[in-house]
């Protein structure tokens, strides 16, 4: 039986400039053919939005499926009893990822369905800078947490321990140069041709803490690294507590698996074996009616 399970996560869209928030964007690409939406990233890599629905009186939100093209090899055929076989594509044609999107303009959250071949957070970014031509504006997906973990990193002041590690052959030359610290550890890992790097820092059993100002900054790092390549991060962990609470206790705050997430095991599967896009929208209105209680309206 094939799995019909479909993981979604919550995001929050940031844009560069407030007076152009990510509705004028999807306006524009609202009436685009599908040739005038297509956009190439910097790595090569070709999206565009397939079907983008506008917002009704009855569903606020803006529902987009979009597709990642794919031309340098793909699966083939198989069955039980016969032999695995390729598709007969016609010139230009190649495979299509697909990733189903809803977005909330007055909070400004972003459901976004989890593949690994497909259109993630960080090509978003990319394509959604790239509609508006003129003026350009940059807009930064960022992935929500747990409300409870977010008030506790907030708070937290005095803090013992942090663990990060990374899968050194995913981080950019990019994200290299603009984090010297990172950068310093990932070239140890290079001299011994590592594939994984783990820093972790902590003060032991002694009565001090780590440098508020300097862990926060990795913070960041974590989140940004997790929010545009987040499979290569493997464990990013901060134990820490507030010394402003005497009932606060020190403790373990993972910064990965908070992030709002949820997994649908009921999607509909199509005579070709694809998730029909109904039940793909379906799962993200399920996700984002379930996640109200943590979406704050502007």
């Amino acid at each position: 039986m094939p799995s019909r399970k479909m993981s979604v996560r919550l995001f929050e869209v940031v844009p560069d400039d407030e007076n152009h928030p990510l509705q004028h964007v999807l306006a524009q690409l609202e009436p685009m053919t599908l040739g005038d939406r297509l956009r190439t990233l910097a790595d090569g890599k070709q999206i565009r939005a397939e079907i983008v629905e506008l917002p009704t009186a009855g569903k606020p939100y803006w529902l987009l499926d979009f597709t990642r093209l794919r031309f340098e090899h793909g699966p083939g055929r198989a069955s039980a009893n016969r032999p695995i076989q390729g598709f007969a594509l016609q010139r230009g044609e190649g495979f299509g990822e697909e990733t189903a999107v809803l977005y909330h303009p007055r909070s400004r959250s972003l459901v976004l369905q989890t593949n690994q071949f497909g259109v993630r957070q960080g090509a978003l970014e990319d394509y959604f800078s790239m509609i508006i031509a003129q003026p350009p504006v940059g807009y930064r997906i960022a992935p929500v947490l747990d409300p409870t973990v977010a008030a506790k990193l907030v708070n937290a002041d005095r803090f013992t321990r942090f663990t990060l590690k990374v899968v050194a052959g995913n981080i950019s030359q990019q994200m290299r140069r603009n984090n010297v610290s990172l950068n310093r550890a990932l070239e140890i890992g290079d001299q011994f041709h590592a594939p994984e790097v783990e820093i972790t820092l902590g003060v032991g059993h002694s009565r001090t803490s780590l440098s508020t100002g300097a862990v926060r900054s990795f913070i960041e790092l974590a989140k940004r690294l997790i929010r545009e390549r987040g499979d290569s991060v493997l464990q990013a962990e901060v134990q820490g507590r507030n010394s402003a609470d005497p009932e606060s206790k020190s403790e373990v705050l993972d910064l990965i698996t908070p992030t709002l997430r949820e997994e649908f095991a009921d999607l509909e599967l199509g005579g070709d074996l694809r998730f029909t896009r109904e039940s793909r929208f379906r799962a993200l209105e399920r996700a984002f009616t379930g996640w109200r209680g943590a979406i704050r309206e502007r």
